[in-house]
């Protein structure tokens, strides 16, 4: 419900809302590589958080070269790894001792080159066993103006494109996407001698993710 301000100057775009006395602006680079800002957008769109009601950009994964690699695009764009923060989700069927979150919050800020004070929490996820050594990790940036620019400027344009695809850059589009959703709900499927047989995608059965 409030307007959303965008001023180019030199080579980047300062994002923000007004609101009581002012939020401080988003700074982004003005050009970015497509096929980069793609992957993260198709990432996003598989294991963001696309929720209306969501005011941070979170992005959640096991997988922490995938984590990296969409800090790293972020990271070109102006983000600095400085100012996210990390909740850890482990799945046990014990209690959490603190052996346990000192290992996970060691193996975290090490992989992610975060300061151990960026790990703000680490949650029990309720389950029958222990699944992940490390559990998963939810990295968040908490910002609504660039959570709106992300999810209702970019993802809400780009999917409009994949759908149809018409010249050279859009295509590039197409392909970074389809890359970045695999990697958050693709699965590969190796031959017993570790060649690739195929890629299997998850979807959600309730709505028309399939279709798409």
């Amino acid at each position: 419900g409030k307007n959303l301000f965008v001023l180019e100057f030199d080579n980047c775009l300062y994002i923000w809302y007004s609101i009581g006395g002012g939020v401080e602006p988003v700074k982004i680079k003005r050009k970015i590589d497509l096929i980069s800002i793609s992957e993260l957008i198709g990432f996003f769109f598989g294991d963001g958080n696309t929720s209306k009601e969501i005011k941070s950009f979170r992005l959640n994964n096991c997988e922490p070269s995938t984590l990296n690699h969409s800090l790293n695009i972020l990271e070109k764009i102006g983000i600095s790894r400085r100012i996210w923060k990390v909740q850890v989700i482990y799945s046990t069927d014990k209690n959490l001792n603190n052996d346990v979150k000192e290992k996970c919050i060691n193996y975290w800020s090490n992989i992610l080159k975060f300061k151990r004070s960026q790990i703000v929490s680490i949650n029990k996820n309720k389950a029958k066993s222990e699944s992940l050594e490390y559990g998963s990790a939810r990295i968040f940036f908490d910002n609504n103006a660039f959570t709106e620019f992300m999810l209702n400027g970019v993802l809400k344009r780009f999917i409009e494109i994949v759908k149809s695809p018409r010249n050279k850059e859009e295509r590039e589009i197409l392909i970074g996407f389809i890359r970045g959703l695999a990697a958050a709900e693709g699965c590969p499927i190796l031959t017993k001698l570790g060649a690739l047989s195929k890629v299997a995608f998850s979807f959600n059965p309730h709505n028309n993710s399939l279709d798409f």
